[in-house]
């Protein structure tokens, strides 16, 4: 695949080296891994088995990219061009996007290096990246702890092997990992061995009924330990998020700001719940990336009532544009309009259906508004009234 004096062929990528992956829109599936040069010869791994018509088509609009950034511009040093590519703007707006990871080492941020500086035997500890096929993982810790902590206590029979700790995880972007919180492992019962009240626990929360039969219960104690670092902390878990536990040490990518949404990643992967919409207007110096970009564009939003599942479509045009509009829920709740008074605000999730330039008129603006209603039904079965 040569274009210049640099080339790349299909070969396994260290992970444990910088290197880049590449993503394709919202999806949380890496699709390529990129490595560094050796005698000027990229390595690029395909991460993926599915061999139907849509992910073929992907997979050659990914290398035309990998051929342009690396082969055709020419660049002298096209690694360094890539890595920056990895924060440009046409990063962000692309539908493929390139995040960067460095060289895990000695010297490196990894979590085990910071569970040493609370003094904690990493040894007794497992990492534990739970998925959201029963409940969201991110949404319930945050809204109802308990259904939480009852989730997690209840796992199958050895998943946390001897541990005497857990860290626990929750899915953030791609392959990225949210630090939720440090539990003390304090005893083990056997499905056996389970009470009524045990049982009770797993129908009062809804879990499936086939847990009665074979889960077990980790009678856990959460250790405030490393709470400052709850929600800011970000690892990298790597392309094997289906083994969910795990003793490896991982690449520390982020520590966010008390306050902060971390940087802003892309318009289609834009979904805020209420309470982090709030966040993100009441601490601007901690979440820069996202006003700015927010500010410079119009656009169509979409609001979910996440309990009912009905659908607000409306749009922002003028100063300080989608970041502009949606000061105004985060101050109200329903922003002036009068479907969403009197509703439970914090059930509200924000994303973004249509970017516009800030250029673009009031009545070109509405006029895409009422097409993305009509796409949706959000007149006859949403929440739009007009």
């Amino acid at each position: 695949m040569s274009g210049n004096l640099y080339s790349w062929i299909e070969k396994s990528v260290n992970q444990d080296q910088e290197h880049i992956k590449l993503f394709y829109k919202d999806s949380t599936n890496c699709i390529a891994l990129i490595s560094s040069p050796v005698h000027n010869v990229f390595n690029v791994e395909f991460i993926t088995n599915d061999e139907n018509q849509q992910t073929r088509k992907i997979i050659e609009e990914v290398k035309k990219e990998i051929n342009f950034y690396l082969i055709n511009k020419k660049e002298k040093y096209p690694w360094n061009y890539a890595k920056y590519h990895c924060v440009s703007t046409s990063n962000l707006y692309s539908p493929i996007h390139w995040h960067f990871y460095p060289t895990i080492n000695d010297r490196a941020m990894t979590f085990y290096n910071i569970l040493k500086l609370y003094k904690l035997d990493t040894t007794r500890i497992r990492l534990v990246r739970h998925g959201n096929a029963e409940i969201p993982i991110l949404e319930t810790f945050r809204n109802n702890r308990g259904r939480f902590e009852a989730y997690q206590s209840l796992q199958a029979p050895k998943k946390f092997s001897n541990a005497k700790q857990i860290a626990v995880f929750s899915p953030y972007r791609n392959t990225l990992s949210l630090f939720l919180g440090l539990w003390d492992v304090k005893d083990y019962v056997d499905n056996k061995n389970f009470t009524k009240s045990l049982h009770s626990i797993i129908d009062v929360n809804s879990f499936p009924k086939k847990w009665h039969s074979f889960v077990c219960w980790y009678n856990l104690e959460h250790n405030p330990i490393l709470d400052e670092l709850s929600e800011r902390l970000v690892i990298d878990w790597g392309k094997s998020t289906l083994s969910w536990v795990q003793a490896k040490d991982k690449l520390v990518v982020e520590i966010k700001g008390k306050n902060s949404l971390g940087d802003f990643s892309s318009f289609d992967q834009v979904i805020l719940t209420f309470r982090e919409l709030k966040m993100l207007i009441n601490n601007p110096d901690s979440n820069t990336t996202w006003i700015n970009t927010l500010s410079s564009v119009n656009g169509i939003y979409l609001i979910k009532d996440t309990l009912t599942g009905r659908l607000y479509v409306g749009s922002a045009y003028g100063a300080k544009g989608i970041f502009g509009r949606w000061q105004s829920y985060a101050n109200s709740g329903h922003g002036g309009n009068k479907e969403l008074q009197g509703m439970d605000y914090n059930l509200f999730e924000f994303s973004i259906l249509e970017i516009l330039p800030a250029t673009t008129s009031a009545d070109e603006v509405i006029l895409r508004e009422n097409r993305w209603k009509r796409k949706l039904g959000t007149k006859e079965t949403g929440l739009n009234l007009n």
